[in-house]
Formats: structure tokens, C-alpha cells, sequence
């Protein structure tokens, strides 16, 4: 059918629309085609090819029978992928402690209560936690039965018994193992297991390809997408760049073959690329085209060295790149925030709570956990399985719930006081303190293999930040008579003092992963400061903080929590300005504020040698700087028994 378009013809794949800026009708290529209107060719490329082609509701996967990538609606959602609308809910008239999910068996949309709630799902009621509950085992959960109205005790999979007492399965006899598992012999408990072979990661019990959704281990121009045939993620280098995803080079003409480099600059032969490429002077640094003087105040003389989304300010008397609100990155290459990554939790005594940065009417928060037996100090996620870690002071005892407050479970018990809390998502590991013991331990997620790694002068630990880039860690000591920060490898060892002078009370900490910045907040004189991991340009960012007890970064502002501030969360960016206005504070809640972190929808870029297969370790893996790894036993292993032959795995 030939299409009048004005004074043209559109193709049979283009459609007429008129051009509110022109004022005139122009043909359009359909979706799909690239052209002028008049003539339109089919788009040869797929999504994996370039960014932001799939609607948000959508992901990009491979198609066999047309052998290439495609968008796809994600379940729930109709259209061609590149343009996505929610299915037809036509029967949904949801409890609001319900949700309207599709029932792939009823073949229709159906009303399913919250965790929490039981009920028909358009009506709710609150399933009230008996105490048998706490009677359950630390390898069990407490669920109800629907059908006998009652909560119980039941053991996790892998583990056997009545939920007050778990025994480790032994594979040998179950034969459960995942296809892609092996049953192997645990040491410690004196049973077999399922462990998940090379390439695979899980329980042991269900296994899943290793990708790069959990590491997000890809070149920063190359994307994570789904490749459906072997069923995993893999990195895919964007159009314009060459490699294997992890390493996307370029593609552009070496230099050896058109002297293309800028001043202070030489053309070099790179073995990774097996090209020639521009490499800056010593002294210099840039992409070899464009070179500037080494040093982190360059920015003044040349703005240009910062990304168009960050800004030059300065910053301990040194001028340098900061990306702007809303980004991150080290202010030389910035990347815009998910969308998702656009809340707070903290603590309050007896709740955690989550607040967004930007509150309304409809939206000024909500509480997430109510527990009124504890007490929490400290709080931090994972955000690779979208878990809240937290310690109970009063019950001696860490926990782990997902962000919602569902599925509760405590992971380590039998401490005296814990207090802060770190969580290395990357190796899969846990820290924490404890001011009763005066120590600092770690463990895996899941609370197993717990090993003491600092035990001697010690006066009050507090805070601890965790650094699986560097393979570092840091911490607070509360002592009256001399307060100090502290830092050591991940294993323990190389134990340095980074602050002991000018301070107060040092409380809670914060790392910027991007730009290396540790920053505390001081009880005993009021402020915020600042200083380099590497001991250097410490400054004081604020002098606003009354009594600040948890910090974190988001973007480029500090949030703080503070005992005497009690109107809501402050903020200050790294400019030093406080903003005006607080985060209120939600309902549901009361007492002092503790424990503060941000919720990512997306890890930190980074990556260390224990993030694959445990870094081969039987037991735990602990990153070291420079991409080093200390394989080591737990405490209750026989220090004669434990040597590096027992803890490296057989492959």
C-alpha cells in the first residue's frame, strides 16, 4: 500500500507523522527499520549490541531460531520488548497487604498475601509470631501451615530434624545433591556435602551458572546480558569495541599505521590488544591522545579531565574530579545511579526502617523490621542476594532478613555485644565487632567457618567498613583513653593505625570504594571528617554533627544518623554544605537513631580473587591487597590439622 506523506512517498515499513518542530509531515521508519522514511532497511544489529535498546520491562535475549539477540517483555508485560506495557489486570482487588501476581497454573492474575499476612489475598490479617518461633534452630525457619493454622519449626534444606535440632544431611545417603554439585567431605561437622563444581555457585543443593550479574565483572563498555543458550549471563562488548566482554578495546586504528597521539605521549606496542596504541609519558596521564600532568589537582587547570557529569571542587586543599548527584564513579568517568538505588535504611532501637531521598506525601517511608526483644546497632546489606544484615546487642546475635523483612534468620549467635557490621558481597564474607569481647571476627554469609582475626588492643571497637576491592578493612575504637581508627588486610594481618590524634569518640564509619575517602563520625567533638585510605589529606567536613553515630555514603553526600538530632537523617556533601532539610523520620519507631546505610539495586564494579569459586579455599577466603587471597580455617578447626595443602580444594 503506497503511503501520501506531503510531497513524499513513505516506504511500506514507514508510517506518516507529522514534525511539531518543522510543521510539516515527514515519513518515519517503522521500529525495527533505520532510514529516512522514504527508504528503511532492517536494523542489523542486536540489543546486545547497543545500550538502552529494550524497554526497562525488558531484557535483552538470545533468539535461536533467528540465531540473533532480541528483546523480550519480562513476565507480566506484552510487546515487542523494545516497548513494553503491563498486562491486563482485570479481576485484581487486592488486600493492601496483598499483591496481584500472575498464576501460571490458573492461567490468570491472582491475589496473594505478603509475606507476614494470610489470608485469600482480598482480605489480609497479620500472622501473629508465636514464641515457638524463637525456640527454632539457626539452620531452620519458623513458617505457618495453612492448613493446621500453626507456626512451626522447620529444618533447611540440607539439614534434618525436628527445626529445635538440625543435623547437616549427609549427601552420601540423600543423594540431593544439584546436578552441577559434588557431594565432598566436610571436616568440620564430619558429614558430606554438596558443594557447587567450578563455574557454578549456590548451596550446593541448587547450583546456577556463574555471570557476570553477580560479579558485574564487565568492561564498563560492554553489557551484562542473557545468552539463552547455555542459559547464563556473559559480557558482550558494545558496538565500536572488540573483546571478550571482561576486556572491550576500541576499535580504532593503531598508531603505528596513522600518528594519531597527542603531546607527551608514545605510541606503544600493547600485548593485550595486540595492537599499537598511545600510552601517556611518565609524568603524565590520560588516554594517550590527550595527556595532562599527573596529579589530582590537574582539573583546576583543565576541567575538561573531569566527566561531563562531575564537577572540580576542592577537597583537602587538592582539587579534584567529583561525579555530581545522582552518579558515581571517580569524577574522570561517571555513571548515572539506578533508579532503584533510592533509599536509606537505619536502625531505631527496636525497628529498622527505610526512608527515600526525596519524600512525599504518599511516600515519607516505612518500617521494615519490628523486633521489640533487640536491640540494633548496626545495619548493612548485600546486594548481590538484596539481603539486611543487622546486630542485636541485647540478644548477642547477628541476623539477616531480605529488604522487605521477610524471611528472618539469625546467622551468628553466642556473641557478647556486636556492634558494627560489614558485609563483603563479593567474597561472600561477614565482619563484625564485638565490644565484649573485644574482638573482630568474620564468618561466610550464612554464619559458618567464624574465625577471630584482631583479639588484642582493644578497648571498645565500634564501627567496621569493608573494603573487597583492596582487601581491606577498617574499624573504630572507642576508647575514652585513646580513641583510635585501625586498618588491616582482610586475613588480619598488617594491622596499621590510620588516626589517633585530635580525637573524641570515632564512631561510625564510611568508605567511597570510587575515590578511596574514609570518613568517620566523632561523638566527642561534633564533626564529620574525612581522610585517604593511604593515611593522607585528612579534613573535617562538617562541624554540624551534635552526636553522630552511623554514616554512608550515597552518591556525593554523606548521611548521618545522630542522637541528638532527632528531627530525622542529616546530610552533608563533599563541599562541606549541610543540607537544610532532614529526612524526616517514618512512623513506627522511637528512641535513639543507629545503624544507616544505602540500598543498591547494583554492586560496585569491582572485583578480587575470591569473588569465583571461593578463590578455591575449602574453608574461607580472605582478599589481600593487590589481588591476593589468604585461604584459612575457622577457630574450631585444630590449628596442627589446618595447613595450606588441607585448605585449598581438590580439583
Amino acid at each position: 500500500e503506497v503511503v501520501l506523506c506531503g510531497d513524499s512517498t513513505c516506504h511500506d515499513k514507514a508510517r506518516c507523522v507529522y514534525n511539531s518542530d518543522l510543521q510539516i509531515p515527514m515519513c518515519e521508519c517503522n521500529t525495527g527499520f533505520t532510514g529516512d522514511g522514504t527508504r528503511c532497511e532492517p536494523i542489523q544489529f542486536g540489543c546486545n549490541e547497543v545500550a538502552g535498546v529494550c524497554h526497562e520491562d525488558a531484557e535483552c535475549v538470545y533468539d535461536v531460531d533467528d540465531e540473533k539477540y532480541k528483546c523480550q517483555c519480562n513476565d507480566g508485560y506484552s510487546g515487542d520488548g523494545v516497548s513494553c506495557e503491563r498486562s491486563e489486570i482485570a479481576d485484581c482487588n487486592c488486600d493492601r497487604n496483598a499483591e496481584c501476581l500472575w498464576d501460571i497454573v490458573m492461567f490468570a492474575y491472582r491475589c496473594v498475601c505478603l509475606p507476614g499476612f494470610t489470608g485469600e489475598g482480598r482480605t489480609c490479617s497479620r500472622i501473629e509470631v508465636p514464641s515457638i518461633c524463637s525456640n527454632c534452630h539457626v539452620n531452620a525457619r519458623c513458617v505457618y501451615d495453612e492448613i493446621t493454622r500453626r507456626h512451626e519449626c522447620v529444618c533447611s534444606k540440607g539439614w534434618t530434624g525436628d527445626g529445635t535440632d538440625c543435623q547437616m544431611e549427609d549427601c552420601r545417603v540423600t543423594q540431593n545433591c544439584d546436578p552441577n554439585a559434588d557431594c565432598v567431605n566436610d571436616v568440620i561437622v564430619g558429614k558430606f556435602r554438596c558443594l557447587c563444581k567450578n563455574g557454578f555457585m549456590g548451596d550446593g543443593y541448587r547450583c546456577e551458572p556463574e555471570g557476570c550479574n553477580m560479579y558485574n565483572d564487565c568492561d564498563i563498555n560492554a553489557q551484562c546480558v542473557v545468552d539463552s543458550r547455555v542459559n547464563r549471563y556473559r559480557c558482550v562488548c558494545n558496538t565500536g569495541y572488540d573483546g571478550d566482554g571482561k576486556v572491550c578495546i576500541s576499535r580504532v586504528v593503531p598508531c603505528n599505521q596513522v600518528n594519531n597521539c597527542g603531546p607527551n605521549s608514545q605510541c606503544l606496542y600493547d600485548p593485550d590488544s595486540s595492537s599499537y596504541r598511545c600510552r601517556c609519558s611518565a609524568g603524565y596521564q590520560g588516554d594517550g591522545h590527550r595527556c595532562e600532568p599527573r596529579g589530582l589537582d590537574s582539573c583546576r587547570r583543565d576541567p575538561r579531565v573531569c566527566d561531563r557529569h562531575a564537577s572540580c571542587i576542592l577537597n583537602v586543599d587538592i582539587y579534584s574530579c567529583v561525579c555530581n548527584d545522582n552518579y558515581r564513579g571517580d569524577g574522570r568517568r561517571c555513571e548515572p545511579m539506578s533508579n532503584r538505588d533510592n533509599y536509606l535504611l537505619f536502625s531505631r532501637g527496636y525497628t529498622i526502617h527505610k526512608v527515600p531521598y526525596i519524600q512525599t506525601e504518599d511516600d515519607t517511608g516505612a518500617r521494615v523490621l519490628y523486633k521489640p526483644d533487640q536491640l540494633i546497632i548496626d545495619v548493612d546489606t548485600d546486594c548481590v542476594d538484596g539481603d539486611i544484615y543487622w546486630t542485636d546487642v541485647s540478644g548477642g546475635k547477628i541476623s539477616r532478613a531480605k529488604l522487605d523483612g521477610s524471611n528472618e534468620t539469625v546467622v551468628v549467635s553466642g556473641q557478647s555485644s556486636p556492634e558494627g557490621i560489614a558485609v563483603d558481597w563479593l567474597s561472600r564474607n561477614l565482619f563484625w565487632t564485638d565490644s565484649g569481647l573485644d574482638i573482630i571476627q568474620v564468618s561466610m554469609l550464612n554464619g559458618t567457618y567464624r574465625k577471630t582475626l584482631v583479639s588484642e588492643d582493644l578497648v571498645n571497637p565500634r564501627a567496621i567498613v569493608a573494603d573487597p576491592n583492596q582487601g581491606m578493612i577498617y574499624w573504630t575504637d572507642w576508647n575514652r583513653g585513646a580513641p583510635k581508627i585501625e586498618k588491616a588486610y582482610m586475613d588480619g594481618t598488617h594491622r596499621e593505625v590510620l588516626v589517633d590524634t585530635d580525637l573524641g569518640l570515632p564512631n561510625g564509619l564510611t568508605l567511597d570504594f570510587y575515590t578511596n575517602q574514609l570518613c568517620w563520625g566523632d561523638a566527642g567533638t561534633g564533626t564529620i571528617e574525612c581522610i585517604r585510605t593511604d593515611g593522607v589529606g585528612r579534613a573535617i567536613l562538617t562541624d554540624q554533627a551534635p552526636y553522630p553515630f552511623g554514616l554512608t555514603f550515597s552518591g556525593s553526600s554523606i548521611y548521618w544518623s545522630d542522637w541528638t538530632l532527632s528531627n530525622g537523617v542529616s546530610s552533608v556533601n563533599r563541599n562541606g554544605q549541610v543540607s537544610d532539610e532532614s529526612l524526616s523520620l517514618p512512623i513506627g519507631g522511637n528512641g535513639k537513631l543507629y545503624g544507616i546505610t544505602a540500598v543498591s539495586a547494583q554492586c560496585p564494579r569491582i572485583n578480587n580473587a575470591c569473588a569465583r569459586n571461593n578463590g578455591g579455599c575449602t574453608f574461607l577466603c580472605l582478599p589481600t591487597p593487590n589481588g591476593g587471597r589468604t585461604c584459612t580455617c575457622p577457630d574450631d578447626i585444630d590449628p596442627e590439622s589446618c595447613n595450606q595443602v588441607a585448605l585449598l580444594r581438590k580439583r
